[in-house]
């Protein structure tokens, strides 16, 4: 999913709402999240972008998605959740390139 930036809604708070979201997963605070938890936050997620800010993105066609690529999805979801364990915990306020918004 793509956002539309052509939408006539503001989207400057865009991301700060998605840093929300995650935050309130608990993602950028250390805490260890289950598959089963981590995919109850994308479907909640997903219910946001689908009804407050569904003119901002621009869907895939569900004919692009096959067992393959749900395969292919999650041997990567599970890769970026090692890489994310072994970095620990993502500090806003230390992160520069976070603060220059």
């Amino acid at each position: 999913m793509l956002p539309d930036t052509q939408d006539e809604d503001d989207a400057s708070n865009e991301g700060l709402a998605i840093v929300d979201v995650l935050s309130d997963a608990g993602i950028d605070n250390g805490e260890s999240q289950t598959e089963k938890s981590l995919k109850r936050q994308a479907a909640d997620t997903y219910q946001l972008y689908a009804t407050q800010y569904r003119r901002r993105f621009k869907w895939i066609k569900t004919e692009h998605f096959n067992p393959t690529l749900k395969k292919d999805l999650q041997q990567d979801s599970r890769k970026l959740l090692t890489i994310l364990a072994q970095c620990g915990t993502w500090d806003t306020e230390q992160d520069a390139k976070f603060t220059a918004w």
